[in-house]
């Protein structure tokens, strides 16, 4: 479930909190993930509600356009900030899917979406199963064919 910020971060942790409510009422914490582009949002629902499984979501990063370890480097650094269990990263940032898989952190799992709202999760471990099936269709799992090859 991403939440799409409207600047106003009272109003977002208002409305993660309305949310986590109502999933918790309905058994469905553990079925889902909350995401956010908000930093701050992302932060907020992993204090909170640490049971909840998190995504922070990014557009594209420089690292994929020059691939300089210290970028891919710097990236996860902010992202490790967020504390959030899931990267979520627009299909663009596979140019770099190499670095980016070679230098994930540990237990943290990268996911790529595209505007068709298709996603593909390299899983944080082999044994990660948020998610036992993605939908996608053919040609976008031989696109991500290789990125599946380099998990270790």
């Amino acid at each position: 479930i991403e939440i799409k910020s409207n600047g106003d971060l009272q109003n977002d942790q208002r409305l993660a909190d309305e949310l986590i409510q109502d999933l918790q009422e309905r058994d469905l914490l553990g079925r889902v993930m909350i995401s956010s582009i908000s930093e701050e949002l992302v932060h907020y629902i992993v204090e909170r509600y640490p049971m909840v499984a998190s995504g922070q979501i990014y557009w594209i990063d420089p690292s994929t356009y020059l691939h300089l370890d210290s970028l891919t480097r710097r990236f996860y650094s902010k992202f490790q900030a967020s504390r959030a269990d899931y990267l979520v990263l627009h299909v663009e940032n596979l140019r770099n899917v190499e670095k980016l898989i070679e230098l994930k952190p540990k237990n943290k799992a990268l996911i790529f979406w595209n505007f068709a709202d298709d996603m593909f999760l390299l899983h944080s471990s082999r044994h990660d199963r948020m998610w036992t099936e993605s939908l996608l269709s053919s040609s976008w799992r031989t696109c991500c064919f290789r990125a599946q090859q380099l998990l270790p």
